[in-house]
């Protein structure tokens, strides 16, 4: 009689300890699957928040890209504009200064083609005047000589104004082809002094290369009224008429 209520005792026992132990594993299942499922929620949220900064990041890098993209276009346009700038002023300071070389080249050329004239002139007139004296005697010559200074007397020395302006020449040198009479040489004294308002010195000089006449000097002014240069002014009217 004592074992079955012995025996229900340990069934009522068991049966707490099985309650209890499925109790407490259910209460374990459910705190794993709540902590499983927190779980989950935090790595769908994590895995949602590391997408939406892999796609922020994608963004930023395409703007990124964008706008480094187009800062080297500007700068390749900035680039090849600068370069189309220096380009264009190289070549506009080549053209200039070609055009300078070419300009000094022509007047070069012109400077060289006037010096060349002028000593082609003033060696024909050498020549012309050294025909002169070969061709004509001497007498003739003194005789065309006297002539001449005499025109000049009675006519040309109205033209010693010219002579006017160096207020400070006390000085006047004449040279003729011949040497002067002492009449020609007072009277050209006395028109000297005449014309320019006083006395001077006159030196004489002879210089057969004249031909005839003379010429006259007061300072820097020269009134030239010889052969010479009217033969000078000949060749010179020639060459403009050519």
């Amino acid at each position: 009689m004592a074992f079955w209520p012995l025996f229900v005792l340990l069934l009522i026992t068991f049966a707490v300890m099985v309650g209890v132990m499925r109790y407490v594993l259910i209460r374990h299942y459910m705190s794993a699957t709540a902590h499983l499922q927190s779980l989950s929620a935090e790595y769908s949220q994590r895995h949602e928040e590391l997408k939406r900064r892999v796609e922020e990041a994608e963004h930023h890098y395409q703007e990124q890209m964008q706008r480094a993209k187009q800062e080297a276009e500007q700068f390749i346009l900035q680039a090849r504009r600068e370069a189309d700038t220096v380009l264009s002023e190289c070549l506009d300071g080549a053209r200039k200064e070609s055009e300078q070389i070419v300009q000094q080249a022509l007047d070069t050329r012109d400077a060289l083609r006037k010096e060349l004239e002028q000593a082609m002139e003033t060696r024909a007139v050498e020549r012309a005047c050294e025909i002169i004296q070969f061709a004509l005697p001497e007498p003739v010559r003194r005789e065309m000589q006297t002539h001449w200074i005499q025109e000049i007397i009675h006519n040309g020395l109205a033209q010693l104004e010219r002579l006017k302006g160096d207020e400070s020449a006390r000085e006047a040198t004449v040279v003729s082809a011949f040497p002067l009479t002492p009449e020609q040489r007072s009277i050209l004294q006395e028109r000297l002094k005449g014309q320019l308002g006083r006395d001077l010195v006159v030196n004489m000089e002879v210089d057969e290369r004249l031909v005839a006449g003379l010429t006259i000097s007061v300072g820097s002014r020269i009134l030239d009224a010889s052969l010479a240069s009217r033969i000078r002014q000949a060749a010179r009217h020639a060459q403009d008429a050519s």
